[in-house]
């Protein structure tokens, strides 16, 4: 994490997208697809971005958008 100088948020963005299947979500078995709650993240993390003024790489065409 020391690479993203603190910035959390980018962390575990990157995590998604290198490794969506590392995400286990309480209630959905291991073997079904979680794409709709990797977008609830990314969404989630997204957000989170804009609160704290960090919208670099947004644009209006960015998929998650909050």
């Amino acid at each position: 994490m020391a690479a993203y100088d603190g910035n959390v948020d980018r962390w575990w963005a990157d995590q998604i997208e290198t490794n969506p299947g590392r995400i286990i979500l309480p209630g959905v078995p291991l073997a079904s697809d979680n794409g709709r709650e990797c977008d609830m993240i990314r969404t989630a993390i997204n957000a989170r971005r804009v609160m704290t003024n960090d919208i670099a790489g947004f644009s209006n065409g960015s998929k998650c958008l909050p």
